[in-house]
């Protein structure tokens, strides 16, 4: 099926960076060649500068794909239940690896469902491209790249605008450029609504299992918490990005912050 496919697709769910295959999962996707669309907590399994990255160009695929493979990632709210405007009118075919088998058609049909470990489906899937897999279309790839690049020419003069008045801009320019070393390579925490959809957007991963967020449920209130644990359990620099009400139900944890002197940085991006 992914290999007929005109305009595949490939997303990566946080299964995926929990299976720790990532060796393997890189190299399907590179074998592949098919654009890939990373969810949060996914990010970094390959970076997001990576060649193949469909990030800056989300809407675009999910609504003009006819084949997606998803791979450690559920069709829930997250991806619209695989349904709705947000996949377009394209009429799309799924494939599903995921260690759970309650998984596989649980929104829509899956055509091509694969129950298992990760790091064993994708190994064997590997095995079995061979080594004449063709190239994905290019006039597909050609697309989705320029679309990524547009998009992203677009967000870059919001990012360097340092009017005060546009505060969000300006705090979303602090937090790319300022931090994007350490957001990128050393676990971070991320809270808020739109704080949580800006960092996604405009800071970079570059390794995987570095990006915490609220998951599935989206519950507000946990980044301090969750920072608080990523700097106790790596011993690494740790960035909290905040939006202002989420900091409020857990702003005091700063206090044990400072009093066991772990290395947090916390970084609100709204006024």
């Amino acid at each position: 099926m992914l290999k007929s496919a005109k305009r595949p697709l490939i997303i990566l769910g946080k299964g995926a960076a929990y299976a720790q295959a990532d060796d393997a999962i890189r190299a399907l996707v590179e074998k592949s060649g098919v654009p890939f669309l990373p969810m949060s907590m996914a990010k970094g399994l390959l970076p997001d500068t990576h060649p193949q990255c469909a990030g800056a160009a989300r809407s675009t695929v999910l609504k003009d794909s006819d084949v997606v493979m998803l791979i450690g990632a559920r069709l829930n709210w997250l991806l619209s239940h695989g349904k709705g405007k947000t996949w377009g009118d394209a009429p799309k075919k799924f494939i599903q690896i995921d260690i759970e088998p309650k998984e596989m058609d649980s929104n829509v049909e899956i055509v091509a469902p694969v129950v298992g470990d990760i790091g064993s489906c994708v190994s064997a899937l590997l095995d079995g491209m061979g080594g004449n897999w063709p190239a994905a279309p290019a006039d597909w790839t050609g697309a989705v790249t320029a679309k990524r690049d547009e998009n992203v020419a677009k967000m870059a003069p919001r990012l360097m605008n340092n009017n005060v008045a546009d505060g969000l801009s300006r705090r979303a320019r602090r937090a790319a450029h300022h931090h994007q070393g350490a957001a990128g390579r050393h676990p971070r925490s991320t809270k808020g609504a739109n704080t949580l959809d800006l960092a996604r957007g405009v800071i970079d991963m570059y390794k995987p299992r570095k990006r915490l967020d609220v998951g599935t449920w989206g519950v507000m209130g946990i980044g301090m918490g969750s920072a608080i644990a990523a700097a106790v359990e790596t011993g690494k620099p740790v960035l909290a990005v905040e939006g202002d009400s989420a900091f409020g139900f857990s702003g005091m944890e700063v206090e044990t912050i400072c009093r066991y002197n772990l290395p947090v940085c916390v970084v609100d991006l709204q006024q």
